[in-house]
This record gives C-alpha cells, structure tokens and sequence, in this order.
C-alpha cells in the first residue's frame, strides 16, 4: 500500500509524527465539534505533543497490518488537513473486517470532499487487506453520516444499544456495513 493517493480533487496521505502540527491544527479548530460524536479529551486532542504520539501509534499499527489512516487535503491547499478517515480492528482470516470512522473539517463539510476520499479510500482498504466486511457506528441523529454511508452502499443492520460514553451519557450508535463477497 502506498502512504498517498489522490482523487479528483484530493491528496490522500498516511502521515508520518513529523506531520503532527497539520493534524494539530485540525483539531485545534474541529475537536470541540468531533467531541459532539465521539470521547475526545479536547485538551490533549489540540496539542501538538499528543498529536505526535497518535501518528507514531497509528505507524506501529499500520506496519502490524491492523490499522490505517488517511488524512486528507485539497489539492490546492496541501498543507491543511481537510479530514480524516480510519481503517481500525483490521482482522483477518476467518473475520476479515476492520471498523472504520471518518471526520471533516466543519468548514468542507457539505462538498462532497467526504464521498470523494472515502469511495476511493473504502474500496482500497477492501482490496489491500482482503477484507470482507467493513463496518461503522453512527448516532441515529447523526443524518448526514446516514445518508453518506447509505450513498457509499452501507446497510443498516440494527441498533447498538448505549455504545459510547459521550457528554455524560450512553450513546445508542446504529451499526452499518458493507460486504465485499470477492473477498
């Protein structure tokens, strides 16, 4: 697997610790937003020396074949991270799966920069890592991950009941996934 892809409009990029002040920035201006939809300790989550540690955790899990993030950028602005999506719980074998997960700057959102990196980036992880079943959890209010998924040939398959601590509460997440029957 190659640490960078592009699309039409996107350079698609697995980054390295050295890069931790792009994805610093990122959540300097996101995190209070991501932590609506997911446990983020939003002191740590805007320093630069937490950041590092994060990218040197997802290189060790990427060179062990379990995980892999792309972080994403416009091709015309290639030092702003735009957004991010995880492959994560890469398991293979009889389970061929992973879970994954994806977030955009609220200023992209609504362009079709989501759609673009995550088509190409769903069909490659499925490839790569001969996986069979990929899946995600979203919140049911979450509607525009729901109409995202869908559009990306996600299936619902039931709620998750009380799934994730958020704001002092038990979180239902719906399940959704995508097979891949020639994996």
């Amino acid at each position: 697997m190659n640490d960078t892809y592009s699309t039409q409009r996107l350079v698609l990029r697995i980054l390295s610790p050295e890069n931790a002040g792009l994805v610093t920035e990122f959540y300097r201006r996101n995190a209070e937003d991501f932590s609506l939809y997911e446990p983020i300790n939003l002191t740590n989550a805007r320093t630069v020396h937490y950041q590092r540690q994060i990218l040197e955790y997802e290189q060790r899990y990427f060179r062990a074949g379990s995980m892999v993030r792309f972080y994403f950028f416009e091709k015309t602005s290639p030092f702003t991270v735009i957004g991010t999506v995880s492959f994560r719980e890469i398991r293979h074998g009889q389970y061929s799966s992973c879970v994954f997960g994806y977030k955009m700057d609220k200023a992209f959102r609504r362009k079709g920069y989501c759609f673009e990196a995550l088509s190409l980036t769903i069909e490659l992880v499925a490839r790569e890592f001969s996986l069979h079943r990929i899946y995600a959890d979203v919140m049911p209010e979450n509607t525009a991950s729901i109409s995202l998924l869908e559009k990306l040939g996600f299936q619902r398959e039931g709620l998750q009941r009380e799934t994730v601590y958020l704001s002092g509460q038990w979180r239902d997440h719906y399940l959704y996934s995508r097979i891949f029957p020639d994996h």
